[in-house]
């Protein structure tokens, strides 16, 4: 549970929703198959900091502060079954999280989990200066003081123009080493739409702890209107 857990908090580390932005809703057309889009330059080796990891940060902020978006998260753990969950953020500070057997519902400063349906409030981390729970020891959410820390860890691989359904994106490729007090690699490629500069796909690949991890987080929708509330207690 903790590495499954670890693998969401990677990639909930770019999808946390601090700010509103007034936009109309647009729908993002999803992929039906985790195929990799065709790369249409030859790769260019960067090393950060760079202009690149500012693009990159510019993106996942972008995300951040969109005023809403409902993203698939697939993952796969090394000796467990494969996972697949649906995330919901609503700006300024709801959020959702839900799978087979797990629910976590954030509403400003309340957290609450569900494990087979039985509701719970979600213990806090006392010394988090954002809105930060915990689930098996692993944080599960972030703001943006975790997002620049991050930046620290990232060193950027590539920058790639390419094209994903269509669109002209560009495919970021880049490492994080040793996040969030687990040793390890994680190789992660981010597709960023050209047009309005949201990222459209995020994979991640890595081996934390002994154990190999892949991730999938695949942006459905942005800026359509989500309703999330507080659950009932028993």
């Amino acid at each position: 549970m903790v590495l499954k857990v670890l693998s969401l908090g990677l990639l909930a580390l770019l999808t946390s929703t601090c700010h509103v932005i007034a936009q109309e809703p647009q729908s993002v057309t999803a992929t039906a198959k985790l195929s990799v889009p065709v790369a249409t330059a030859t790769p260019k080796v960067e090393a950060s900091p760079s202009p690149a990891l500012d693009q990159l940060m510019t993106a996942l902020a972008a995300a951040q502060q969109a005023k809403s978006f409902r993203a698939r998260l697939e993952s796969q753990i090394e000796k467990e079954d494969p996972d697949e969950l649906t995330l919901e953020i609503a700006a300024p500070d709801r959020r959702r999280i839900k799978g087979h057997n797990l629910e976590i519902i954030v509403i400003g400063a309340d957290g609450y989990l569900s494990f087979g349906g039985r509701w719970q409030k979600a213990p806090r981390d006392p010394e988090a200066k954002a809105n930060v729970f915990k689930v098996a020891q692993a944080p599960v959410f972030w703001g943006f003081a975790e997002n620049e820390a991050a930046r620290a860890l990232i060193t950027i691989k590539s920058v790639i123009p390419t094209t994903d359904n269509e669109q002209a994106v560009t495919l970021f490729e880049y490492e994080m080493k040793d996040a969030f007090g687990k040793t390890g690699v994680c190789r992660l490629r981010t597709w960023v739409n050209q047009t309005d500069g949201l990222p459209r796909k995020t994979e991640m690949e890595g081996d934390y702890e002994g154990r190999h991890a892949r991730a999938v987080l695949t942006w459905l929708e942005y800026n359509a209107a989500l309703t999330i509330e507080a659950p009932t207690l028993p």
